[in-house]
């Protein structure tokens, strides 16, 4: 076994589990920021 392989396809996927937790994090924050302003916008009605 490829020792030096191994631990480049461990970084990617390491790497690729990061971005897309990054990106699930993105799309909360967005969607409550989205929320937040329909909120307010209610609330002012």
């Amino acid at each position: 076994m490829n020792f030096e392989g191994y631990l480049r396809s461990v970084t990617i996927s390491a790497n690729l589990t990061f971005a897309m937790l990054a990106l699930a994090m993105a799309i909360l924050i967005h969607s409550q920021i989205q929320m937040n302003k329909s909120g307010s916008k209610g609330k002012s009605k």
